[in-house]
Formats: C-alpha cells, structure tokens, sequence
C-alpha cells in the first residue's frame, strides 16, 4: 500500500486508497461539505500523480473519478459495510486481479512523486547511517494496547523540554524517510488484527518474526496465546 498520511484535523488524501469520505466523497459523518472537499482531494492528488501515466490501470481510476457522482453512494451494494470505517482500493478488471496502486508503472510513479515531496532537511538516518532525507513525523503504528485507534508514534517529540539543540517533532532523532516508511510499515503488518506474530502478555504487546519465510513464524504466538480448539 502507498504510505498513509498523517492527519490531526486537515484534509490530506492517500493515493489510491482511503475511507469513502475521500474515495467516493460520502460518509456517514453528516457532514457533506467537508466530503465534498475529501473528494476533492483525493482526485487531485490521483491527477497530478497519474495524469500522463501509460497504464490502463491508473487511467481507469481517474475516469472513474472525473465521472462519479458521491450522491450515487448511498446505492452501491455493500454501502453500508463500505461507511463502517473500511478503506477503499482500486482493482481493473482485466483479468490480472491485481490492485491498481500495485501495477509498476503506479508504483513507480507514486515513489517518484514521493521523492519530489521529499522533506527538505537531509542528514544521516540514525537506522541506516546513510544521507537521506529526514522525515518530519513518522507514519502511525496501529495495534498496540492501551494506544489510541488511530494509532500511536515511535517517535515523536511534540514538548519543549523534549527539544535537543533547536531541533523539534521527529528531526530530534533523525531517521529517514525511506527507514521510516519501512519500519512502520512492517510493523503495522505485524500488529494487524489476526496476526500469528504478535502476543499480549500483561502490558506489553510483542511481535516476532524469521529472517526468511517459515511456517515457524506463527509457532511463538501458537505457544504464547494458544487458540482454543473447537471440539468436533
């Protein structure tokens, strides 16, 4: 999936997926005008990533787009499942059932378009030691205990007396983005609900993994927090 935004009252859209209020600019909110300016948003990020792009794929979504009405919501078949918090993809029907942010040339247009928007500051990522640009505020991690749904941060610094030499919110401990995007997203696949690499013993949320794919990695969760069998 393309990296998720972070969001506090704003109006910011992810590429090529997002809850309906964005993707189809409807919700259950009661609140059409802001729906109307999600909508707004998450088409025009799609148009100055995509426009131009030669893929079937990506060329779809955005006739789909130009020419869908939010008011038709409401009348989609599985409407009601949709406005319940899920998150919206894109797949063409071609045959190949895969989504569009997944297609290459999507892809490759996406990571270009992130690297243009890349933050400004550069330094040496503290996870790889290498010059890269530092991100300002690291993506959410879902799935913890205790930690609000909309997800928690590793890293962050939002308190004066947190500040180190000047440098405020997450350039207090340089990591870069190409680091960041990369460690909250495993992290996030790891913590996601119904994952066999994850345990809760008391207040602490552990995730485990093998260097290589193994069926052994579901062992350790089987051992921790052993489902109960179903008598036949």
């Amino acid at each position: 999936m393309p990296e998720a935004v972070k969001r506090s009252v704003g109006i910011t859209a992810n590429f090529l997926w997002d809850n309906t209020g964005y993707v189809l600019g409807a919700d259950d909110k009661g609140k059409p005008e802001r729906s109307a300016k999600t909508f707004a948003a998450f088409k025009t990020l799609c148009h100055a990533i995509g426009d131009g792009l030669d893929d079937a794929g990506m060329a779809a979504v955005l006739r789909f787009l130009d020419a869908w009405d939010p008011a038709n919501a409401p009348d989609l078949s599985q409407w009601e499942d949709m406005v319940k918090g899920a998150n919206l993809v894109f797949r063409l029907e071609d045959g190949s059932r895969s989504f569009v942010h997944d297609r290459p040339a999507v892809r490759a247009a996406w990571l270009d378009y992130r690297a243009g928007t890349a933050g400004e500051r550069r330094g040496m990522c503290l996870v790889t030691g290498r010059d890269a640009p530092i991100a300002r505020l690291h993506p959410s991690i879902k799935g913890v205990r205790d930690a609000q749904p909309s997800g928690a941060s590793l890293v962050s610094f939002n308190q004066e007396s947190f500040t180190s030499y000047g440098k405020e919110q997450s350039y207090n401990a340089p990591v870069g983005e190409p680091a960041a995007f990369a460690y909250t997203t495993a992290l996030n696949h790891l913590l996601r609900k119904g994952s066999k690499q994850r345990v809760q013993i008391g207040d602490a949320t552990t995730v485990f993994w093998t260097e290589q794919p193994s069926k052994a990695e579901g062992l350790m969760g089987e051992f921790f927090d052993p489902q109960p069998t179903k008598a036949v």
